[in-house]
């Protein structure tokens, strides 16, 4: 019985994955890059677990012999949920480049403005007796 339990446990803590996949799709969405970074963070912890179960069922599954039909449909539903993990990191992708790309230009126009303004921008009054000029 044990592996049948690790399996449930690994499933519940796939559909923890999922919600949180799920979750950082709706911050990137909005552009909530701070609580997207927090899941990721959270995401990566859900993924320690899952390895940790994984390991210790290797370890298990050499030693005992258990009823191979009910592990095999347990094993199927962790990989249907993980499937649809796959499916929503797919869409997070071009999400991401897209904000990244946007942090990106807004960077290089705040950039610009600035080589704009320190140029052209109000230069503070000449206060002792001597001026230099700046060659551009």
């Amino acid at each position: 019985m044990m592996i049948i339990e690790l399996l449930e446990k690994k499933r519940e803590l796939l559909r923890s994955m999922e919600s949180v996949t799920l979750g950082m799709r709706k911050k990137l969405e909005i552009g909530d890059i701070e609580e997207f970074l927090n899941l990721i963070g959270a995401r990566q912890s859900v993924i320690e677990e899952i390895d940790g179960i994984d390991v210790l069922m290797e370890s298990i599954s050499a030693i005992a012999a258990e009823d191979n039909s009910i592990i095999d449909d347990l094993k199927h539903k962790n990989i249907a949920i993980l499937h649809n993990i796959i499916e929503i990191n797919s869409k997070l992708e071009p999400i991401a480049m897209e904000q990244v790309n946007n942090i990106k230009q807004k960077l290089k126009n705040l950039a610009n403005f600035k080589n704009v303004f320190n140029l052209y921008g109000n230069r503070p009054y000449q206060l002792s007796g001597f001026f230099v000029e700046k060659k551009k």
